[in-house]
C-alpha cells in the first residue's frame, strides 16, 4: 500500500534560463507505474521533491480506491487500509445528509452483511460504546430499508 521505489532523470537540455525538466517514475507495491513530469527551478532539490510527491501519490491513490469503493459498492484495500477507508467512511458519514446518507448506510450494511467488515471494526471507527452502537445501527438499517425502496419505486 506504498510507493516501494522512486526515480528521476532529467528529460531534454537545460533551459536558457537555467530551467530543467524531470521525470519522475514512482513503483507502487503492485508494480504500477505513476509518472510525473514537471520544470523544476533553478537550484532545486529534486530528491526533495520526489520524496514529497510520494505522500502526495499515495494519498491520491487512497482517495481514488475510497471513492471506488462507494461508487462501484465494493470493498478493494490495495492502496488503503480498512482502518483509513473506514475513518474516511465515518467523516463522510458525519457530514451527509438525505440520500447521500442514505447511500452510505446502505454501502456500510452491505460490507457488514458480506464480511468485509466486522460490527466491531465499524463500532470502533466511529468511536461508540456498544449502545450508542445498537442506536446507529438501527438508524443505519431504517435507512437502507428506505433507501432500497427508493431505489425499486416505479411510476404507474
Amino acid at each position: 500500500m506504498s510507493i516501494t521505489n522512486s526515480t528521476y532523470e532529467f528529460d531534454g537540455p537545460v533551459q536558457a534560463d537555467g530551467r530543467r525538466y524531470v521525470r519522475e517514475t514512482h513503483t507502487d507495491h503492485l508494480g504500477a507505474l505513476h509518472l510525473i513530469s514537471y520544470l523544476a527551478a533553478v537550484g532545486a532539490d529534486y530528491s526533495s521533491i520526489m520524496a514529497a510527491r510520494v505522500a502526495q501519490i499515495e494519498a491520491g491513490l487512497a482517495d481514488l480506491e475510497y471513492a471506488n469503493n462507494l461508487s462501484n459498492d465494493a470493498l478493494a484495500t490495495q492502496h488503503i487500509t480498512k482502518a483509513d477507508l473506514l475513518a474516511k467512511f465515518r467523516e463522510a458519514y458525519r457530514s451527509a445528509s438525505k440520500e447521500d446518507l442514505a447511500r452510505l448506510a446502505t454501502w456500510v450494511i452491505r460490507r457488514v452483511t458480506q464480511g468485509d467488515v466486522t460490527e466491531a471494526q465499524l463500532q470502533s471507527a466511529f468511536g461508540l460504546t456498544d449502545p450508542q452502537y445498537a442506536t446507529l445501527r438501527a438508524k443505519m438499517l431504517a435507512l437502507r430499508d428506505h433507501w432500497v425502496a427508493v431505489q425499486a419505486a416505479e411510476g404507474e
